[in-house]
């Protein structure tokens, strides 16, 4: 069987399985308190679920890093993470030990336009 044809398969029945838990009032819907007027998205837990890091232009500079802990107020995250013009798509490792992220037109030398 063709992968992206299974991959697709599973993605769409996996859709319809969470459309039909949250129509029967299964799921919970409720904005954040954290949620800024700006684009907040791309949300990741560490491996204790205790910090959430997630991008966010709230500050009207470009798209940055912010890290919230147990949910308290976001702060953008501290040293060369957030030297670029945007920055975004934050991952954390497993172990919890590296932080992977896109950035363009960031201090540190790349390859291309914008890069991991």
């Amino acid at each position: 069987m063709n992968f992206r044809y299974f991959f697709s398969v599973c993605c769409a029945l996996l859709a319809l399985a969470a459309t039909d838990i949250v129509a029967q009032g299964k799921v919970k819907i409720s904005p954040l308190t954290i949620n800024s007027s700006a684009d907040d998205f791309a949300s990741v837990f560490t491996g204790n679920r205790n910090t959430m890091y997630f991008t966010s232009d709230r500050d009207g500079d470009g798209q940055r890093a912010y890290s919230s802990i147990g949910w308290s107020t976001p702060e953008e995250v501290d040293g060369e993470v957030n030297d670029g013009s945007q920055i975004g798509a934050v991952a954390i490792t497993p172990d919890g030990q590296y932080m992977i992220f896109a950035a363009y037109d960031h201090d540190e030398a790349g390859q291309g336009r914008t890069d991991l």
